[in-house]
């Protein structure tokens, strides 16, 4: 069912902005391009709304354990904690991204089917978001540096797994109030560690460490939901 609402919720936000952007293109006449005039807002689109349900998604997987009967059901499967832990992580980690990337691309042909219909004639180019497109404006915009983009995707997302084991009531809200406090400390950091000399060569300490830092974030946060997920009772002792 939440795979549904997610593709209705990219389907209908792809077609807001191809109707906006196509009617405007209409509107000024003559107006013929060899791509697609919403690729870049599309890719945009493709970037926000995958952290966005990515965070979502890492918020439900301990979503089960806010009730006693949850955690008792939890309990008593014959699988082994890690065992346990671990399909949940596959499940909301690994194949959402699956999931995502085929509702979004499923979700941007139907968008292009129905408004090559609607525009015939009309001299716009309308085509889908190709893989490659993305690959490639994700490595312009990183500067070469695609995993930066990666790193942070899975780093915010595993926050949100770390939420999760902490707040399984209201998971979202709580680890989101959590986390701007902690973005707060954490580009107060970068910015220490960005020097700028008199010259004008900026010798920019924080990329590297800041690399470093997620990637220790993600390990450290994984790790440290399972053993909070290990430790569960059924009733919480404070």
């Amino acid at each position: 069912m939440r795979a549904i609402v997610m593709f209705a919720s990219i389907f209908t936000i792809l077609c807001w902005i191809s109707y906006v952007n196509y009617s405007n293109a209409i509107d000024r006449g003559g107006f013929t391009h060899i791509v697609d005039i919403c690729g870049e807002y599309n890719l945009n689109a493709f970037i926000i709304l995958i952290f966005a349900f990515g965070i979502y998604s890492a918020s439900l997987m301990m979503e089960d354990l806010k009730t006693k009967v949850g955690k008792i059901s939890v309990l008593t499967t014959p699988v082994t904690p890690f065992e346990n832990w671990f399909a949940r992580w596959i499940i909301h980690v690994i194949i959402f991204i699956a999931v995502y990337i085929i509702s979004f691309f499923v979700a941007d042909l139907i968008r292009v089917w129905i408004f090559k219909i609607a525009y015939a004639g009309s001299g716009l180019t309308i085509s889908t978001l190709s893989l490659d497109y993305i690959i490639q404006q994700i490595n312009l915009i990183t500067d070469g540096h695609p995993s930066f983009i990666i790193l942070a995707y899975l780093t915010a997302q595993s926050f949100y797994v770390l939420g999760g084991s902490f707040f399984p009531r209201h998971s979202l809200l709580r680890t989101t109030i959590v986390g701007f406090f902690g973005l707060l400390i954490f580009f107060f950091g970068d910015y220490i560690f960005s020097q700028e000399f008199i010259n004008g060569t900026e010798i920019n300490l924080g990329e590297t460490i800041t690399r470093g830092i997620m990637l220790v974030l993600i390990v450290f946060n994984w790790t440290t939901s399972y053993f909070r997920f290990k430790e569960m009772e059924v009733i919480d002792r404070l």
